[in-house]
């Protein structure tokens, strides 16, 4: 329902569906982390999680979801191959809200990999987090979901 009032005609809707489908707003981690203290011990990070705002994207969860579904692309040897699964991508967000050292963590291949590196290196600036009103770096790791068919995808 939620896709069926986001994009008005059917082929949008199974294009979008068979691109892709993400798993974000469950399923975004956030680590935050001191930028002096790379390694951090269980102590600082209990620390750091009391006071802890969140790094947010322009427009918040949905707009991300909307940016992701705008500009990715399943890539064609994918597809080809038939190949099927999540790419996770682990990245930071540093003070000024830019995105920094991408990089795939769980990769799937055949092109979904670069594809949706592409993706998070292309975001536009976020609300940096904050840790006792200043900013900080955080680390958040973004899945993204391949698949061919959409099970549940209504048909007109």
């Amino acid at each position: 329902m939620i896709m069926k009032t986001l994009f008005n005609s059917r082929t949008q809707r199974r294009s979008l569906f068979i691109a892709f489908s993400l798993i974000v707003l469950l399923s975004l981690s956030f680590t935050a982390w001191a930028q002096k203290s790379r390694d951090l011990s269980e102590k600082n990070v209990e620390e750091l999680n009391s006071g802890k705002i969140h790094a947010i994207f322009p427009g918040g969860e949905k707009a991300l979801v909307k940016y992701v579904l705008n500009n990715i692309h399943y890539p064609k040897a994918a597809k080809d191959n038939q190949i099927t699964g999540v790419v996770k991508v682990k990245f930071t967000i540093d003070e000024n809200g830019k995105v920094q050292n991408a990089k795939v963590v769980k990769s799937l291949g055949s092109g979904c990999d670069e594809e949706a590196l592409r993706i998070v290196e292309s975001m536009p600036s976020w609300q940096a987090a904050k840790l006792n009103g200043k900013n900080v770096a955080s680390k958040l790791v973004l899945p993204i979901k391949y698949e061919l068919e959409y099970k549940y995808m209504e048909t007109n």
